[in-house]
């Protein structure tokens, strides 16, 4: 359960580097949150951008509260 999620890209074409900042509630599976991104996130910004991200960061932070929508907005 994301309750926020922040991305910011980074560098060059030839050298994108992404940083992504998510807040997640206490009852989040984080293998679960960072293989959806890793799956289905990142090849499909890869995909978007037309090359491929020479790195990527996270951070995660876990909060207590439940998510307060349904959708969560990537700025």
């Amino acid at each position: 359960h994301v309750t926020r999620a922040q991305v910011r890209l980074r560098g060059s074409r030839s050298e994108a580097k992404l940083l992504i900042n998510l807040t997640v509630n206490e009852r989040a599976n984080l293998g679960d949150v960072t293989d959806q991104i890793s799956h289905e996130v990142l090849p499909a910004a890869a995909e978007v951008l037309g090359y491929p991200l020479a790195d990527v960061s996270y951070i995660v932070n876990v909060t207590s509260q439940p998510r307060s929508r349904d959708h969560v907005e990537i700025a």
